[in-house]
């Protein structure tokens, strides 16, 4: 998805590796839940639906913090001028990504 320095093919057939086996053991802990929500009633099967949609959203928010790009945004530009107005410092961009939410909302991140 990020490709930093002209490396976009290579970015790409990482991703694709990625997804693959991400998609082949989806399919297989898949089946096995099915197997085992066909003998279970109802409320069973919404809370196994539930509990993968919580993991879903929890392990994309990770992946989405792990990124640390280089170039500004309008989230990332605001932590940071905020941060020099505030303490004259220039934060490095690793620090000023872990500021950022997933979710932007118009606050800036910076305690």
């Amino acid at each position: 998805h990020f490709s930093l320095r002209d490396n976009f093919g290579d970015v790409n057939a990482k991703d694709g590796s990625q997804e693959m086996f991400v998609e082949i053991l989806g399919s297989a802990v898949g089946m096995w839940v099915s197997d085992f929500a066909l003998e279970t009633q109802q409320g069973p099967k919404w809370a196994i639906f539930a509990a993968f949609a919580v993991l879903h959203v929890a392990f994309n928010v990770l992946a989405c913090r792990s990124v640390c790009l280089l170039t500004f945004n309008r989230q990332r530009a605001h932590i940071v001028v905020e941060q020099w107005l505030r303490r004259q410092k220039v934060l490095p961009p690793s620090v000023a990504a872990r500021s950022e939410g997933v979710l932007h909302f118009g606050g800036s991140g910076v305690p």
